[in-house]
């Protein structure tokens, strides 16, 4: 299962870095978590528990402040015209 968690988190990651909207970041997270349950248990039922704890908690604890830090640190270009 540690490879199966390994690849999820990799898929995860490279969504986030496509979307940047904070949700997949946190799928990533709790697969990789998961993983390094997987090496110190082995229990599937840990794993599973460890990923869901990590995936749901971070999107709902982390994710507004992030979207709020990083919403405003970078200004958005407003084109007129034939451009916009």
């Amino acid at each position: 299962m540690f490879i199966l968690w390994l690849a999820v988190a990799v898929a995860f990651i490279a969504a986030e870095v496509h979307t940047q909207a904070f949700y997949a970041l946190f799928v990533a997270v709790g697969a990789a978590g998961a993983a390094v349950t997987d090496l110190l248990t082995g229990s599937l039922w840990l794993q599973i528990i460890v990923f869901a704890l990590l995936a749901v908690g971070g999107a709902r604890l982390l994710r507004p402040w992030l979207r709020s830090r990083f919403e405003h640190s970078v200004p958005i270009a407003q084109f007129r015209g034939i451009q916009g």
